[in-house]
């Protein structure tokens, strides 16, 4: 017959066991991060423990206490391994849980349980068990099996290679993040101590305080994962792009204090390390992005800051909401783009723009459509393709982590396609330099099969959006080609991405072959005919394709979008590379662009090149 009775000692303990409760809700409310689900399960098995011990305590019959001692050891076996894999997690290192290194380390906690529930049979955790009472409380005496030695040396080692791992991550992380770990590390002290005071009965009172020490460790985790909910994003963010961006990056939580800043950001705060601080007192100039509520889109504003060497620069504040998978505000992430230079470009611009006479007006009209035009992509494309990166990396990152292989692929491929766009949109910005001389080619020996393959991966997803087919057909002896791959690249990208936005269920053939140099006899040069079955263009518009911010018509802008550069731009790096880009065209029939550059460079025009 079970027996029960109440004395004070229960009372702690059974608090105890509600704040484990309350512990799990909390968790249970964050289960969107990455280390939510793992800190749950370690506070299901503390949970096991303390309910356990508690009823322990209350309880009057012999074998009912055995019992409840047995059913306490399923949480106190498998606490070690979740403490392992939480440390992990926490210190990015997740490619080591592995499923056959997780069976393997889960024998031993499953071993351990099977062999307490079955004791009477081995006695490999208890050879003898006594159960006396003191004041009431059931005091606990056994003399241990060899198998409790293996667990205890099994707890021990988990418990101290967790410490490590979050030691050594210690040592290169910033303040948010060392709170974080030593927290983490706090929560692994407390049971240790309780276990040293109570078995060598250094305590008044003849309890297991090891309950308590185990509750108190749950709630220093919980609040190493959860008070700033920002971790999930930043150590990734960090580790990918933080720390090596020119613009400067500050991440803030959703009370307008700063979580995490770049080396780049503290340069601008005049080196102030501004973690926990208001952003507005760390940049005072970015008071008018705070005073309203956190905005649902982008806001920026301008503001100037000295360097510490002086200098006197100019920023472009870009303040972007964050928000998780059900569209909550998780926080904010501030970008500080150094405008200084297209400031006084724009300025120096003005002033030429103010001193022309009347008969450049139309030249001067153009110039401002392209001076807006730059600022536009400058500021506007400059700025997402950044999240967008820094975003696809952390994405990665969490699918490889919890397991979904099969968007791996995608993601890459994001990835590579974003980074691309990014160096076009630098491209574009250096359209004043190719048109003043000054543009410098960056020359190398590389693979055109390769560079061929790339292009058919990047540009597999565009060509298939309307239904188009792509033929490849490359010469056996095409070999390596010395020079620009970047310009080269930039330039088919830009025509097999023409050719797929105008063409609908059609055939796009790529033919590369050699040919004869139009400069140098003695130099062969590796011809790209690209034919598609398109829309096809006029006479008047072939004679016009290649002209700087031009618009074939209105209404193909309107529908087909596009800046009007990217044929202009291939010219460009054409001729550049000593070679030449042509183009026949016929209404509805269809287009056929036709580069030529030489294997090796040759000195043409005035452009500097690599000779025989």
């Amino acid at each position: 017959m079970i027996a029960w009775q109440y004395h004070p000692y229960m009372l702690p303990f059974f608090i105890s066991t509600l704040v484990v409760v309350a512990l799990f809700f909390v968790g249970w409310q964050r289960r969107s991060l990455p280390e939510a689900g793992v800190f749950l399960l370690l506070i299901i098995a503390v949970a096991i423990y303390a309910l356990g011990y508690t009823l322990e305590l209350g309880s009057q019959n012999v074998h009912t206490i055995i019992a409840l001692a047995k059913l306490e050891y399923v949480g106190i076996a498998t606490m070690p391994l979740i403490w392992l894999v939480l440390a992990l997690l926490v210190t990015r290192q997740e490619q080591w849980l592995t499923r056959p290194r997780l069976l393997a380390l889960a024998a031993v906690p499953i071993l351990t349980v099977l062999f307490t529930w079955t004791n009477e049979r081995h006695l490999l955790i208890w050879q003898s068990v006594t159960v006396g009472r003191h004041q009431g409380v059931a005091v606990w005496q056994s003399t241990y099996g060899p198998w409790f030695l293996v667990h205890i040396v099994y707890f021990n080692l988990l418990v101290l290679v967790g410490l490590l791992l979050l030691g050594q991550k210690l040592a290169g992380s910033s303040r948010p993040y060392r709170q974080q770990l030593l927290a983490m590390m706090l929560a692994v002290l407390f049971p240790w101590v309780a276990c040293v005071a109570y078995f060598f009965q250094l305590l008044p009172v003849p309890i297991n305080p090891t309950t308590f020490a185990f509750v108190l460790s749950g709630v220093c985790i919980a609040w190493a994962l959860f008070r700033f909910r920002l971790f999930d994003l930043a150590p990734m963010a960090r580790d990918v792009v933080m720390e090596n961006m020119a613009d400067g990056v500050v991440v803030l939580d959703t009370q307008g204090r700063i979580v995490d800043m770049n080396p780049a950001a503290r340069c601008i705060a005049g080196g102030a390390d501004g973690v926990g601080w208001p952003v507005t007192a760390v940049f005072p100039p970015l008071h008018p992005l705070f005073c309203r509520q956190p905005q649902p889109v982008v806001t920026h504003t301008e503001f100037a800051a000295t360097l510490p060497d002086g200098r006197d620069t100019i920023y472009d504040g870009r303040l972007m909401p964050i928000y998780d998978r059900r569209q909550r505000l998780n926080g904010q992430v501030l970008m500080l783009q150094d405008i200084t230079e297209s400031q006084a470009a724009a300025a120096a611009m003005c002033q030429a723009k103010e001193a022309a006479d009347y008969a450049r007006q139309e030249a001067e009209a153009a110039s401002r459509a392209k001076s807006a035009f730059l600022s536009n992509v400058s500021h506007e494309l400059r700025t997402p393709l950044t999240v967008i990166t820094l975003y696809t990396e952390i994405v990665h990152k969490l699918a490889l982590s919890k397991g979904y292989d099969e968007l791996l692929p995608r993601l890459s491929q994001i990835s590579t396609s974003a980074r691309h766009l990014s160096e076009v949109v630098n491209d574009i910005l250096d359209l004043s330099k190719i048109e003043a001389g000054v543009m410098e080619l960056h020359e190398e020996l590389f693979d055109v099969r390769h560079l061929l393959d790339e292009l058919v991966v990047m540009t597999q997803p565009l060509i298939a959006r309307n239904d188009n087919r792509l033929h490849l057909s490359v010469a056996n002896d095409l070999g390596y080609i010395y020079t620009d791959p970047t310009k080269l690249r930039q330039v088919l990208l830009n025509l097999l991405s023409n050719a797929a936005k105008f063409t609908e269920r059609g055939e796009i053939k790529l033919n590369v072959t050699h040919d004869h140099s139009l400069f140098n006899p003695q130099t062969d040069v590796i011809c790209f005919e690209l034919q598609d079955t398109g829309i096809g263009m006029t006479p008047e518009q072939t004679e016009e394709v290649f002209q700087p911010f031009t618009q074939l018509d209105n209404s193909l802008s309107r529908k087909y979008q596009g800046t009007g550069l990217g044929l202009t731009i291939s010219r460009h790096y054409c001729e550049m590379m000593a070679g030449d880009i042509t183009v026949h065209s016929e209404p509805q029939k269809g287009s056929t662009f036709t580069v030529k550059i030489p294997t090796r460079l040759v000195e043409t025009q005035g452009v500097r090149a690599m000779p025989n």
